[in-house]
């Protein structure tokens, strides 16, 4: 597995990382062993992460990654002095202690009233050796759940190095983090940030995928029939009941819009052998299982129901993407699936984890469902490659 080196000595961020990465055919490793202590003079999160991933790679000579926080009053101007931004615990050029740091903020909160809104904002960066550099943070798309309020009367049992826990309210439940059973929506944000930095790191390898805007390029005869489909999907996904999994949701849809628009023997075998054989070499692989049946169920969604092969796997991740939002897929994890399904028909090239183990499964399929037939010129090198890996004869 490629190695991606986690820009910190600290190992419950590299820990983060680990399963996200391991998904990806990826393995993370600590920066604990470099003496690294970078200028974080960057004025936001994503900026400071970059500094960060730049000097950890530089320092390594691997992929890296790095994150930096800070925390932000919704109630103030993002100018306004008071704001904490980057320097949480450092006040006046002074580094607080847990004592210090719970003081200065009830202070704040009672001078605001007695409480106010706040967020954190955690930035990303990815770096590789070749000075490449992507970075984003996790402002955009946030959920109001994710917000919380500051207030001036703490509240539960303190916690070592987090001592803002016994003042932060959750806004939409009203619980103090310091009194939750379970840290879910902070684990939530934590998770979110994570995965989009991978796939940042997966687009700095193997190179950007644009999947926004593509259904400007369907040809206008499929509109309608593209309406009905997606009209099918919200109609079932209403009657969705809690306990079915998001897997079953999706072959639910699936198998409604190909009744109606192409209950042909072709399109089930095909998409359900593909979903197959796409868990399989998840298994064998290290990826992740589920969303690999997803690739597979809806890699040929747009041709089936569109009845236009052409550049169908360019065309199908706007489609795709409508079906996963309804079945509850994350946006990461769509954007994963929806670009594998985008870099299916390319045989030859060499793509992320879960783009490989999705061609593979369609070639596959292809040279598996009639013995007698040959496999096809574009796909035989594959094919090959996959009789030895699974020792096929």
């Amino acid at each position: 597995m490629r190695q991606i080196l986690i820009g910190t000595g600290n190992p419950g961020k590299v820990q983060d990382m680990v399963e996200l990465l391991e998904k990806r055919g990826m393995t993370a490793v600590s920066g604990e062993g470099y003496a690294i202590d970078p200028d974080e003079n960057g004025q936001t999160p994503a900026e400071n992460a970059v500094i960060k991933a730049q000097a950890y790679c530089a320092a390594s000579g691997l992929p890296t990654l790095s994150f930096d926080s800070g925390l932000y009053f919704l109630d103030l101007p993002m100018d306004d002095p008071r704001q904490p931004g980057l320097h949480v615990r450092r006040v006046e050029n002074r580094r607080l202690s847990d004592e210090e740091m719970l003081a200065h903020y009830r202070a704040v909160a009672h001078e605001m009233g007695g409480s106010t809104l706040c967020q954190w904002v955690t930035g990303f960066a990815a770096a590789l050796p070749d000075g490449r550099v992507l970075s984003g943070d996790d402002r955009e798309g946030q959920p109001a759940s994710w917000q919380f309020y500051l207030v001036d009367e703490p509240k539960g049992p303190p916690c070592a190095g987090k001592p803002l826990h016994t003042i932060s309210v959750e806004a939409d439940s009203g619980v103090y983090f310091s009194l939750r059973k379970q840290d879910g929506s902070s684990v939530q944000r934590r998770r979110a940030v994570r995965e989009r930095a991978a796939n940042a790191l997966e687009d700095l390898i193997f190179g950007a995928v644009c999947l926004e805007n593509l259904q400007l390029q369907w040809p206008p005869e499929t509109a309608p029939r593209i309406a009905l489909a997606n009209g099918i999907a919200a109609e079932k996904a209403a009657a969705f009941s809690d306990d079915m999994s998001r897997l079953e949701r999706l072959r639910v849809i699936v198998d409604a819009v190909l009744e109606r628009l192409n209950p042909s023997r072709e399109a089930y075998q095909h998409l359900y052998g593909v979903s197959t054989l796409a868990v399989m070499l998840a298994r064998c692989r290290g990826a992740d299982p589920e969303l690999a049946a997803m690739a597979g169920m809806l890699h040929d969604y747009y041709g089936y129901i569109s009845g236009d092969i052409k550049d169908h796997a360019h065309r199908c991740p706007p489609l795709a993407r409508t079906v996963l939002q309804a079945v509850g897929v994350t946006p990461g994890e769509q954007h994963r699936i929806c670009r594998a399904i985008y870099e299916h028909s390319d045989k030859a090239g060499l793509h992320p984890l879960l783009s490989e183990i999705l061609i593979d499964a369609d070639v596959l399929q292809h040279g598996l469902y009639d013995p007698a037939a040959a496999v096809s010129r574009k796909e035989q090198a594959r094919f090959a490659a996959l009789s030895a890996e699974l020792g096929m004869r």
